[in-house]
């Protein structure tokens, strides 16, 4: 099965024990060490030196402005996600937990640890992350892509624009296990009706409450 994976990579792994260990969510093993937790840390920290590496190569006459958005777009959970989704990464997570969408980035993460460790060349991770992450480089388009991927920021930028105070961010309430929560957060600026999102974390129900204000207030 493994083997399978390692087509699709383009990778042959010297020991094949650590690609197994990127792929064990915490939730399938009692001891945190034995899951992909520190993996995905370091993952998370290649996976961004390699990207900013290739922004700045790739776009000399762009200003920082402009790489940190599109370097925040191709690091994000929306685009490990896709990855992942492209990869089949769902076939091969062991895990005893719902598979949303942080286990999928978290195992893409953990996997960009794994080629690093297992070959200690980081031009070969390159080389991986250049395959996979390219159609999301070459398709990207600052004023639509960036735009419905971080509506928070469109946001601020708009009521900035408009001489509004920074809009705030306010929970309303929490539903549903520990395990499983339900997060409800409202977004409030002056003199509009506050909207509310809804999502797994925090982080996504204060996307999914500026998204509601972008598509009611007609936000451009």
């Amino acid at each position: 099965m493994l083997q399978e994976l390692e087509l699709k990579l383009e990778y042959k792994f010297k020991d094949i024990k650590i690609l197994a260990k990127a792929l064990t969510h915490s939730s399938f093993s009692n001891v945190s060490l034995n899951s992909n937790e520190r993996l995905e840390f370091l993952g998370d920290k290649v996976l961004g030196n390699i990207v900013a590496f290739i922004l700045y190569e790739s776009y000399p006459k762009k200003d920082e402005g402009f790489l940190s958005r599109f370097f925040s777009y191709l690091t994000s959970e929306e685009v490990l996600v896709l990855v992942g989704k492209k990869l089949e990464i769902s076939n091969y997570i062991k895990h005893n937990t719902s598979l949303e969408d942080s286990v999928i980035a978290d195992s893409i993460e953990a996997i960009i640890a794994s080629i690093y460790i297992d070959c200690g060349d980081i031009n070969t991770v390159k080389k991986f992350i250049k395959n996979y992450w390219d159609v999301y480089i070459q398709s990207y388009n600052e004023e639509s892509i960036y735009k419905n991927f971080n509506p928070k920021s469109t946001l601020q930028d708009w009521a900035q624009k408009h001489k509004l105070k920074i809009p705030e961010y306010i929970d309303v309430a929490k539903e549903g296990d520990d395990h499983n929560p339900i997060f409800l957060v409202k977004v409030e600026v002056e003199g509009y009706k506050a909207e509310e999102g809804r999502g797994k974390n925090k982080k996504n129900a204060q996307k999914e409450a500026a998204q509601k204000f972008i598509e009611i207030h007609k936000i451009n």
